[in-house]
């Protein structure tokens, strides 16, 4: 009866830890704002630790015809500091790991940010997905 109850522990513990190894992907459809504003379109909290992951994780599945990439960088949900670089290009067909500039840690809810390189009156439509983890 002891094994069993050191089995069920054990499991309940190997399965406790492997959850927030799992990275929280959640895709995106939005117009980036003209003029190289910038958008908001998907937070997330963070499950990993900076030390396990110190960065997020993005493809750009398309942008509108005439565009080839987008900036992409994350933020605090509530203080609206930067965690990484508003000046990082993703190209469409891309997946990119971008690095923290910042500790970010589990629990942390990190906004991501998009916008258009391009200074134009344009709006283009970008779809991709993402993980803070």
């Amino acid at each position: 009866m002891k094994k069993v109850k050191v089995l069920a522990v054990a499991l309940a513990l190997t399965v406790a830890m492997a959850i927030p190894s799992f990275a929280a992907w959640e895709t995106f459809g939005t117009h980036l704002p003209s003029y190289q504003q910038d958008v908001e379109p998907s937070i997330i909290t963070r499950a990993n630790n900076a030390s396990e992951k110190p960065y997020f994780t993005i493809t750009l599945y398309s942008l509108s015809e005439g565009f080839t990439s987008a900036h992409a960088w994350t933020e605090s949900q509530t203080a609206g500091v930067n965690f990484s670089n508003p000046y990082t290009e993703v190209s469409v067909g891309q997946t990119k790991n971008i690095y923290y500039s910042r500790t970010v840690d589990r629990g942390a809810n990190v906004k991501l940010n998009l916008d258009n390189p391009v200074y134009t009156a344009a709006a283009p439509y970008a779809s991709g997905r993402w993980t803070p983890n």
